[in-house]
């Protein structure tokens, strides 16, 4: 089953793990890590690309692993 991961759930994730939206740009979330400087775009999405999704953990330093425990899905679940 194919999971549907907005924008929203990227960005709530992405706070708690100490980003803050710093501006936005057209359709675009712009978030910012202050201790560490890292600045993301996000697309405003009801469904984000899965290498939309991976490039963003990867550059914000984050697992998928952690993303889905975070959205409540186990292991077994891709």
């Amino acid at each position: 089953r194919k999971l549907k991961i907005s924008s929203k759930d990227l960005i709530k994730f992405l706070k708690v793990n100490d980003f803050h939206i710093y501006h936005m740009n057209g359709s675009h979330s712009v978030l910012i890590q202050a201790n560490s400087g890292i600045q993301l775009q996000i697309p405003t999405r009801k469904e984000l690309g899965r290498v939309t999704l991976e490039d963003a953990l990867d550059r914000a330093h984050l697992t998928m692993t952690k993303f889905f425990d975070f959205l409540g899905y186990s292991k077994s679940r891709p």
